[in-house]
């Protein structure tokens, strides 16, 4: 729900749900030192497509894991 609520405060110009994928891949695109954007791009993919690992790769970069 909160992170739902950030990316609506982040990302004003999303109505449609359907639409968030490739919003997201637009936005990656122009900014891509834009992590958030990176995140909620791989949230909103589905694990099924075939760029997933690419997105998850991209995404890795820019948070630490707490792991290492």
């Amino acid at each position: 729900m909160v992170s739902q609520q950030l990316f609506n405060k982040i990302f004003k110009s999303v109505d449609d749900t359907n639409d968030i994928p490739s919003f997201t891949k637009n936005v990656t695109e122009k900014h891509p030192y834009f992590g958030l954007a990176h995140f909620y791009s791989l949230k909103y993919s589905a694990t099924e497509d075939s760029t997933y690992n690419i997105i998850a790769a991209k995404t890795a970069l820019f948070f630490t894991s707490i792991f290492f």
